[in-house]
């Protein structure tokens, strides 16, 4: 294995592992949102305020926080998804370098 292949291992596990941590924080953020939201819908229907209105305005809290979710979540995933197609192409990059080198290989084996 040379240089570049433990560069380019290295720089991957590097990736792997930042893109790992990130997604950690950003549960780690989304359920604290997800826990201070439901706090704050139990203390509406736990006597605060009640009636129809409290169960109306509870459900549409519900539905905007599911369909809409969190936009900082979204964007981590795709900035992970962006991540993920790079490595992917540095591999396939990788793979055709190392193809390219074993078929130059062949030829001046053939030829000598």
């Amino acid at each position: 294995m040379g240089l570049i292949d433990r560069l380019l291992r290295f720089a991957r596990q590097v990736v792997e592992n930042v893109m790992r941590d990130v997604l950690g924080q950003v549960n780690v953020v989304d359920n604290l949102i997800q826990q201070t939201i439901q706090s704050f819908i139990r203390e509406i229907v736990g006597g605060a305020w009640q009636g129809t209105a409290a169960d109306e305005f509870v459900t549409k809290v519900n539905q905007v926080v599911n369909q809409q979710g969190f936009p900082m979540r979204d964007m981590v995933m795709d900035i992970n998804t962006r991540l993920t197609s790079a490595i992917d192409v540095i591999d396939q990059a990788d793979n055709n370098a190392h193809n390219v080198v074993n078929s130059l290989s062949d030829v001046f084996k053939g030829i000598f």
